[in-house]
């Protein structure tokens, strides 16, 4: 009876573990839609500007896009690419010019004129502020 009971909760317990692991590799980023590109490479890709709370703050959507549209001339650093992942794509995800976003990803940054992301592993919309 034992043994029926401990297999159960070694298996949930080690997919717990698993789960936590797997989160605490990753990055994670939050930032701002400025388009969806599908036309870069063989997979598709999102061109992601990062802003913080406190630029976004109070601001309505188009208030949002205008700082987007600011900040992407002003400072390319802010800017990236970030392949949308699979399960993205099989959820058939979209993503308009001002959806904020949050990006799970790992691994390596491709070093280009903006950079390039290809380990995203999640991409899920966020709530504004």
């Amino acid at each position: 009876m034992r043994k029926r009971i401990l297999v159960p909760i070694v298996i949930v317990v080690v997919i717990v573990l698993a789960i936590v692991f797997w989160r605490m590799s990753q990055n994670v980023d939050v930032g701002y839609v400025v388009n969806s590109d599908e036309t870069r490479s063989n997979d598709q890709q999102i061109y992601v500007i990062i802003l913080t709370k406190e630029e976004t703050k109070g601001k309505t959507r188009q208030e949002i896009l205008q700082l987007i549209e600011q900040k992407e001339s002003e400072d390319g650093t802010l800017n990236a690419y970030y392949s949308i992942p699979w399960i993205n794509q099989k959820l058939k995800s979209s993503y308009q010019s001002g959806d904020r976003i949050r990006i799970y990803w790992s691994g390596g940054v491709n070093l280009s004129d903006p950079p390039q992301i290809p380990g995203t592993s999640l991409i899920l919309k966020s709530e504004y502020n």
